[in-house]
């Protein structure tokens, strides 16, 4: 687990519980490299550690509030950070037995494959209409970071905020998307509905 400054945090943490940005950019600085080589440990996989380290951070960022109440804050971040591997190990796992009964089920129906293309024309559309859909600002990140393939870095600097704003508005643009591709697909039975939802879930 990453050695925490006693000097910076308790001075920083009143100003985050408050909402302040740059002290909560300050934190990040100070030790998302520390979490990111614990997390390496583990994972093995720098994008996916990577991932995980903004994850650590946004949960950080979304209980501020409770940082007052907070009277050791190494074991608190400690608890956090571990929490979030495992629910990474988890999530795979989750992952793993989906892929096995997606496989089992559309096994059954291999003779309705073609009408495969179909529905992932239809699957495309969906998409694209949820997009539509979304907010502007999340549609901005969201164009930028899958039509453009741009990193947060390079969102964050063109539309001039945070790379943690560009990742936050990614994340909700990608909930948004699915959420809407799902239900609409509920209403389109078919026996490759599994597979085109399991898409909607794992790749956005």
């Amino acid at each position: 687990m990453p050695h925490l400054d006693p000097h910076n945090e308790p001075a920083l943490l009143p100003l985050i519980a408050e909402g302040d940005t740059n002290a909560f950019a300050r934190l990040y600085h100070l030790y998302s490299g520390q979490v990111y080589n614990t997390v390496m440990v583990y994972v093995k996989d720098a994008p996916e550690a990577e991932e995980i380290v903004q994850q650590v951070f946004v949960k950080l960022w979304e209980r501020r509030a409770s940082l007052t109440a907070v009277t050791h804050f190494p074991d608190y971040f400690f608890i956090l950070v571990r929490n979030t591997v495992f629910n990474y190990f988890n999530g795979l796992s989750r992952q793993a037995r989906l892929v096995r009964n997606l496989k089992m089920q559309t096994s059954e129906h291999t003779v309705e494959t073609a009408d495969y293309p179909i529905l992932q024309k239809q699957y495309e559309h969906l998409v694209e209409r949820a997009i539509r859909q979304l907010p502007d600002r999340q549609k901005q990140v969201y164009r930028m970071a899958d039509g453009e393939a741009l990193s947060y870095d390079d969102i964050a600097r063109r539309m001039q905020i945070s790379r943690f704003t560009a990742k936050k508005h990614m994340e909700l643009a990608r909930k948004a998307i699915r959420e809407y591709v799902s239900r609409h697909l509920q209403d389109r039975p078919s026996p490759l509905l599994p597979m085109l939802i399991f898409a909607c879930l794992s790749l956005l």
